[in-house]
């Protein structure tokens, strides 16, 4: 955020999202996140958003959407993202996703196409992405509308209702390989 602001100071983050109540491992980073934040100087660009309902319009607000997992070990345990759903979510609103190249996030972005998939935990990659997608309308737009497209075509309601129920046809039938 801090060299993104060098050289494009009109730009404004948001991290949504609250922590569990009971998840002090949570609390404790997000309270870290904010204070990295004020230690920079780049609170002024920064709004940190509990739970919201209105996430779909928060989304559609914004130029490009960052999505930084990384599998991370958890008392022996590794968590990575299942599904990306804020990744869909951003492409039904013609959001650009940058997101890190892991668990279903690299099922959901097309690397250049509705988005970029960067290694996890590589600020940098991250950095580069966005500057890309910030500074280059046309980019933003097309990846937008590509990001769109698949939405229209693999998640929607009505096309998961049909893909469901293709699978139940094919089980009842004895189809299924």
């Amino acid at each position: 955020a801090v060299q993104i602001l060098r050289s494009m100071p009109d730009t404004y983050f948001i991290l949504a999202g609250k922590p569990s109540d009971t998840d002090r491992v949570e609390q404790e980073y997000l309270a870290g996140l904010k204070e990295r934040v004020t230690r920079a100087g780049i609170d002024g660009h920064f709004m940190f958003s509990d739970f919201r309902d209105d996430v779909l319009s928060l989304i559609a607000a914004c130029d490009a959407i960052v999505i930084p997992s990384y599998p991370m070990n958890r008392c022996g345990r590794i968590i990575t993202e299942g599904f990306g759903r804020v990744a869909i979510e951003a492409m039904a609103m013609s959001v650009p996703v940058i997101a890190s190249d892991t668990g279903g996030l690299k099922e959901v972005v097309e690397d250049g196409k509705t988005g970029f998939l960067v290694r996890p935990q590589d600020s940098d990659a991250i950095r580069g992405a966005l500057e890309k997608v910030l500074k280059d309308d046309g980019l933003r737009v097309s990846m937008g509308k590509a990001g769109r497209a698949k939405f229209e075509a693999l998640y929607t309601a009505r096309r998961q209702l049909f893909m469901i129920e293709s699978l139940y046809d094919s089980i009842l039938t004895g189809e299924v390989k």
